[in-house]
């Protein structure tokens, strides 16, 4: 199932997009995923 994030977050240049499968194994409740982000790691304000 894709997933897009809010149009607020699709606005943000502090990450790039990325894509590929997520699969879940029968009994599997818990995915970790990567999204690369640019320049600066510090939190900002919302």
């Amino acid at each position: 199932m894709p997933v897009t994030p809010p149009m607020e977050l699709a606005l943000v240049s502090d990450y790039t997009t990325t894509s590929g499968t997520l699969t879940f194994a029968a009994g599997e409740t818990i995915k970790t995923i990567t999204v690369p982000v640019l320049g600066n790691t510090e939190n900002e304000p919302e």
